[in-house]
């Protein structure tokens, strides 16, 4: 029989071949086999398994129902080992947890927190006596915790009706109660907030107390004592009687009034599914019963929201049952998946499941009314607060966070900063620069486009349309128009009630603001003015008279109808025009005056001034003058339109009734018509000296010979008086005589000289004398002129060379005629025509041949042969001599010495010395040995004679040669430049250049060279072949001619025999 002599598992071999062997008796024995193949089956002994205790399952809120969490029918999800019915696996929902709703804090240990107090927006939280965290939950003022291991720690501080300080920064300010007091002087730790009751009372009338007297829990320790009671402050603004009951925990139970508040730790009712009873809370009022027990409607909500009832299992896969909203639902469910196969026994394994709803942005920001229309003055000040947008958004958590943002103002602001600022997190709209609604530009309506956003995922927005409509207000006084004159003419005596004018005016305000009334608030004295208040119109009240006053000032005042009203002022003044009515009048009837006879006109004789009480042209005045009794010449006079009298000529009192005029004066105004006044003006001419010396026959000119003796008679002058007493003349030099050669008589006017020889006409040859004539009056009367004396020349200078000497030089070949130099100057200091006029002459050639001559009067040297030559005569030397042309000439002495250089020009070749020159060398002389030496030489001098040797490479043979030989060109020397070879070329005959460097032209000769090259034994022998092949008979007698063997060599002499 075969047996398990171990344990088996399919797991790890699902089947064995086993070999069983059969073996006979004793003896020979023999054996046979065969072998047993063992399928092992199933057994259910392995549980599913899944590959995590705990899976984690994310999911936005408001995703469509059903939605598909998690398939389990995937082996990389759930599995078993076994097979067939033991591996079929069935995955079903066991439990779930559904944490409560709002962000509280958890802990193991059971505790209950009682909240008394108002509502807002934070729940303090202490630990260890600190406060650590503001839960976002129902928060109020006074807080009891009772915990299984409750401690005593320092109280929490409190302000009356105020906010606790540095609470947490950023967060709400937390209000409490004032008076806060703990019977025991404390406050108690919370260590574990699983349920929080909001427990409102509105008018506690006493103490309020927490009693219990029994808590009975199997498995529980005993609680200790709760605390006496809690003393609460009235709640402000709270005075209803009596004392009301609400619990506010967000997913849990709610109680009504007189109810029993039960607390129940939803972590122990997990483990405990029964809870003994609890302690009961009362107050004074009795509103809360005692002993009630641990059950009310809020477990059947809570049932009713089980997690196993918003999950189920669809087949194998894990499905939402509803669409959760993150406003009413927690942010967490734990679900238990129970995975049983169909093995029996059936075998089961557990995994949990947490599902995260995650924040999803559904809802977008709404505003109460997208249109809305609000009016602002427009003196509302920089800063206003002009309107607060309000947007909801029914979103939780960031998606129903709204902030906001001013997406447009049209018109575009044209200010800077803008009109509007909107607060992006309170959404309040301020007025940040002034409005001004008298500008059409800036008067509006402003439409704002204001943009509402949450902050949730994929951002939402709302708009609302605000439209700003900027009403008026009376910031603007009335401004007089542009258009008004401010200076106003009026012709007097118009009379009562003749309109002047009418003020024009503006407002930039409107309505009642821009309704102005118009007053006249002060005018100068007498009044004569009025003006209409609603018009505006201003007319005269009496008649204007302008010789009383003839400007008058009115101020007009603009007062608008706003309240309160601005006004503005403004001076309006008022010219009277003149009427002529006044004739002009002078201060006497009848006016004496006197003038100098002969005085130069215009001479001032009075000024007589008329005047007129009339204005502008009508007190305008124009005077003239006519004779007053028929005989006196009035043209002798002028008067201009200031009255002032003037000669028009020169007065002569010895002249007929020329000692007195009798004269009318008039003046007449240019009214209309002209009005004229009359005054009679007698003149007396007074005798004076009225008549200067005359000159005859000036100016005056004079010869005299600078040999003049003393007292020689230069030139007679007169001069001449029409005056009778003041006639007498006299004479003097008053000016050019300053070496005191000439003088004057007194009385005669004789001019003569005052010294012997004492003229040089070389020093000063014109003489420029000032005569004065003056006559005897007081004071006297003078006259100038002029006398130009001419000093005439004796010949008393030869002439003289400029230069001692001369050296000049003349291009030799030039032709005859040829200027040698500018001119050879000497100077005579005589005057001409004949004593300074200088002639010149060869008086000898010194050296030299007579090839130059020189101009008579040009004294330019000059070729005068064209036989030049500078290789036969390189200078010459001559005497010039000078005389002058007078009468008696004079020569200048001594003569003056020329030197002539012939200057050089390119006429003569350059020639070798020989025409030809001949050499040898050897054929293995190296680079650089000399050859020999060429020499040349060129007549001419400088660059004309400098010369240059060349090699002439034009031919076949210079060029051949220039490529062996070099030949310098300064110093002649011809040298080896290339190797040469006899075998190659035995000599070598080239042409060579000799050059000047003269230029116009450039000369140059030539010679020739011939070299020999000379043998050296430099080749070897060289057979004529190089392969010979002879035959040999076979019989040989020892002197037969096998065959002739051939060799040469190019050397010559001993070097060539082979």
């Amino acid at each position: 029989a075969v047996s398990v002599a171990s344990a088996l598992d399919r797991e790890t071999q699902a089947s064995l071949t086993l070999t069983i062997q059969a073996t006979d008796g004793p003896g020979l024995t023999s054996t046979g086999s065969q072998q047993l193949a063992v399928t092992l089956t199933d057994v259910n002994d392995n549980p599913p398994e899944f590959p995590t205790a705990h899976f984690t399952i994310d999911i936005y809120e408001g995703t469509a129902s059903p939605s598909t969490l998690i398939t389990f029918t995937n082996p990389s999800v759930v599995k078993d080992a076994d097979v067939g019915a033991n591996a079929y696996v069935n995955v079903s929902l066991a439990s779930g947890v559904k944490p409560p709703s709002g962000p509280i804090l958890r802990a193991a240990s059971f505790a209950m927190v009682v909240i008394v107090g108002v509502r807002s927006a934070e729940l303090p939280v202490v630990r260890g006596g600190e406060l650590v965290e503001l839960l976002q939950s129902h928060p109020v003022v006074e807080t009891l915790a009772l915990t299984e291991s409750a401690r005593v720690v320092r109280p929490v501080p409190v302000e009356a009706d105020g906010a606790v300080d540095s609470v947490l920064e950023g967060r709400p300010a937390l209000h409490r109660l004032p008076h806060l007091q703990w019977a025991m002087g404390c406050c108690i730790s919370c260590t574990q907030i699983d349920a929080v009751l909001h427990f409102v009372v509105q008018k506690p009338q006493r103490k309020a107390q927490v009693t219990h007297p029994q808590l009975r829990q199997a498995g529980v320790a005993g609680v200790p004592a709760l605390p006496a009671g809690v003393h609460r402050s009235p709640i402000a603004g709270q005075q209803r009687a009596g004392a009301r009951g609400r619990v506010e925990a967000d997913g849990f139970r709610v109680l009504s009034r007189s109810h029993a508040v039960n607390v129940v730790d939803r972590q122990l009712h997990r483990q405990h599914p029964v809870l003994g009873e609890v302690a009961s809370l009362e107050t004074p009022a009795g509103l809360l019963g005692r002993g009630s027990r641990c059950h009310d409607s809020a477990d059947d909500e809570q049932r009713k929201h089980s997690p196993l009832n918003e999950f189920v299992m669809s087949g194998s896969a894990l499905q939402t049952n509803r669409v959760f909203s993150r406003a009413s639902d927690p942010a967490q469910y734990v679900l238990v998946v129970k995975a049983q196969d169909y093995g029996l026994p059936s075998l089961s394994a557990s995994s949990t499941v947490t599902v995260n709803i995650l924040e999803a942005n559904l809802a977008a920001p709404k505003f109460p009314v997208t249109d809305l229309t609000i009016s602002v003055p427009e003196n509302a000040a920089i800063g206003s607060l002009l309107y607060f947008a309000n947007a909801t958004d029914t979103d939780f958590g960031r998606g129903g966070k709204v902030a906001y943002h001013l997406a447009s103002v049209s018109p575009p602001p044209s200010v800077t900063p803008p009109y509007f600022q909107l607060d992006n997190a309170t959404g309040m709209l301020f007025l940040q620069s002034a409005l001004d609604y008298d500008s059409l530009s800036t008067r509006g309506p402003y439409t704002l486009t204001i943009l509402a956003y949450d902050f949730g995922n994929a951002s939402r927005s709302g708009s609302q349309t605000l439209t700003i409509s900027v009403t008026d207000y009376n910031d603007n006084d009335p401004q007089f128009a542009a258009s008004n004159t401010f200076s106003k003419s009026l012709t007097e005596n118009v009379g009562s009630g003749y309109a002047v004018t009418t003020v024009t005016y503006t407002d930039a305000d409107s309505g009642l603001n821009a309704e102005v009334r118009c007053s006249i608030v002060a005018q100068t004295s007498p009044s004569v003015f009025g003006i209409n208040d609603t018009t505006c119109l201003m007319f005269t009240t009496a008649n204007p008279d302008r010789e009383v006053r003839e400007v008058r000032e009115v101020t007009v005042r603009l007062t608008d109808r706003g309240t309160p009203s601005r006004y503005k002022e403004a001076t309006f003044t008022v010219t009277l025009l003149d009427l002529n009515d006044n004739v002009p009048q002078f201060p006497d009837s009848r006016i004496v005056a006197s003038v100098v006879e002969e005085a130069s006109a215009p001479v001032t004789v009075t000024t007589v001034t008329a005047t007129d009480a009339d204005s502008g042209v009508n007190a305008k005045i124009s005077y003239s003058l006519r004779s007053a009794d028929g005989t006196s010449d009035a043209s002798k006079f002028a008067v201009d339109s200031a009255g002032k009298v003037t000669t028009t000529a020169p007065l002569d009192r010895e002249a007929a009734r020329g000692d007195f005029y009798a004269l009318l004066l008039l003046a007449v105004d240019q009214g209309s018509p002209a009005l004229t006044g009359t005054c009679l003006l007698n003149i007396t001419v007074t005798d004076t000296n009225d008549n200067s010396p005359v000159w005859v026959s000036a100016p005056y000119s004079a010869t005299v010979s600078e040999a003049a003796r003393l007292g020689t008679l230069v030139k007679q002058v007169q001069a001449t008086d029409k005056d009778s007493v003041f006639g007498q003349v006299t004479y003097r030099i008053i000016a050019g005589n300053t070496l005191s050669l000439f003088r004057i008589g007194n009385t005669t006017g004789t001019v003569e000289t005052a010294q012997n020889s004492g003229l040089d006409r070389e020093t000063v040859p014109l003489w420029t004398l000032t005569l004065e004539a003056a006559d005897n009056g007081l004071p006297a009367k003078s006259v100038t002129t002029t006398l130009t004396v001419t000093v005439a020349d004796v010949n008393e200078f030869a002439p003289a060379w400029v230069n001692a000497s001369y050296n000049v030089a003349v291009y030799e070949n030039v032709p005859a005629g040829t200027l040698v130099s500018s001119p050879l100057v000497a100077t005579d200091a005589d005057a001409g025509p004949l004593n300074n006029q200088v002639n010149y002459a060869v008086d000898a050639v010194l050296q030299g041949e007579f090839y130059f001559n020189i101009g008579n009067s040009t004294a330019q040297l000059f070729v005068s042969t064209a036989k030049l030559d500078r290789e036969t005569r390189d200078v010459y030397y001559y005497r010039i001599r000078a005389w002058d042309s007078a009468e008696v000439p004079k020569t200048c002495t001594p003569c003056l010495t020329v030197t002539i250089n012939i200057l050089d020009v390119n006429d003569n070749d350059p020639v070798f010395n020989q025409t030809m020159y001949n050499s040898s060398l050897y054929e293995n002389a190296s680079i650089g040995t000399n050859v020999l030496s060429v020499w040349g030489s060129d007549r001419d001098i400088g660059e004309n004679g400098n010369i240059r040797y060349y090699i002439n490479s034009t031919g076949a043979e210079g060029f051949n040669a220039s490529e062996v030989f070099s030949l310098d060109p300064v110093s002649g020397l011809l040298t080896v430049r290339a190797g040469l070879d006899r075998e190659t070329k035995a000599s070598y005959s080239f042409p060579i250049i000799i050059r000047d460097n003269g230029t116009a032209p450039q000369r140059s000769s030539s010679a020739t060279v011939f070299i020999t090259i000379l043998d050296v034994n430099d080749v070897a022998p060289s057979f004529s072949s190089g392969f010979y092949n002879f035959e040999v008979p076979q019989v040989d007698d020892g002197n037969m001619l096998i065959g002739q063997l051939s060799a040469t060599d190019p050397d010559l002499g001993d070097g060539g025999v082979v």
